[in-house]
């Protein structure tokens, strides 16, 4: 692979910018806190966006996702529960100071693979249905 060639400098120059951006703050990058567990999994998300509009994305996505039932939902504390198959996640919504919103979500662990990320899907689909850039770390 040439180095030099204009398709990889026009990259370089590209994630040089987008570096630039997140770094100086002026493109926030949210940290997704991601938790593996024998029982379930948990993933944990600050977002710089309302509490109202975090929760009504979430039960945008439990509705819209046609894997996904509507177990359970408490409007007044911004909470909804779903289940995909034998698994259930367990979704709430907090506001923060500083008009940011704390967003968890516990899903049972399943046996297969594809089951392990349930609470990593919920948390990634908010984030992508919000416009919110981020970033998974698993703890």
């Amino acid at each position: 692979m040439r180095t030099n060639s204009v398709g990889f400098r026009v990259s370089g120059v590209a994630l040089s910018i987008l570096m630039f951006f997140v770094f100086s703050g002026l493109l926030p990058v949210a940290v997704v806190a991601y938790k593996k567990g024998t029982k379930f999994h948990s993933a944990e998300v600050q977002v710089q966006a309302p509490a109202e509009e975090v929760y009504s994305t979430a039960l945008g996505i439990v509705y819209d996702d046609p894997a996904i039932e509507l177990r359970k939902k408490d409007d007044k504390n911004m909470k909804v529960e779903g289940r995909r198959g034998k698994l259930t996640a367990k979704i709430e919504v907090k506001q923060l100071d500083g008009g940011k919103t704390d967003l968890k979500i516990n899903a049972d662990a399943g046996k297969k693979e594809a089951d392990k990320e349930l609470a990593l899907y919920i948390a990634e689909r908010i984030c992508e249905v919000l416009g919110v850039e981020y970033e998974v770390v698993e703890e």
